[in-house]
Parts: structure tokens; sequence; C-alpha cells
């Protein structure tokens, strides 16, 4: 059995940018949400981070199949 190790690598590096970029645009948008109905800054970034960090863990859960 001959395993393609570029082709592999390259579908693994493009899925973790992809991860990575929605993750960070998830936090982006709920802690500009948390900030516009009067979270306090700290706050704001914490929840923003957890709920970032949540959908990346059960993302590449979901695609580690």
């Amino acid at each position: 059995m001959v395993i393609n190790f570029k082709k592999l690598f390259f579908k693994e590096f493009n899925r973790y940018i992809a991860v990575g970029i929605s993750t960070v645009l998830i936090d982006i948008c709920i802690y500009s949400i948390l900030l516009k109905i009067g979270f306090i800054l700290s706050y704001a970034k914490s929840l923003s981070f957890i709920a970032g960090t949540l959908y990346s863990y059960f993302i590449n859960k979901k695609m580690d199949i």
C-alpha cells in the first residue's frame, strides 16, 4: 500500500487552516455581539474565547474520522 504523504499533508493542512479561520471568526463575532449588548470587556473576551475553543474542539473531533 502506497501512501501519498504530500496529498495527505495538504489535506490536513487545508483542514487546519479552515478550522483555524472559522474559529477566529466565531470568536470575533461573539466578542463583538457581547460588547454591543453591554458585557464587560474581560467577560466578553472570556466567553468568546470559550465559545471558539469549544467550536474548534467539536469540529476537529467530528472531522477526525
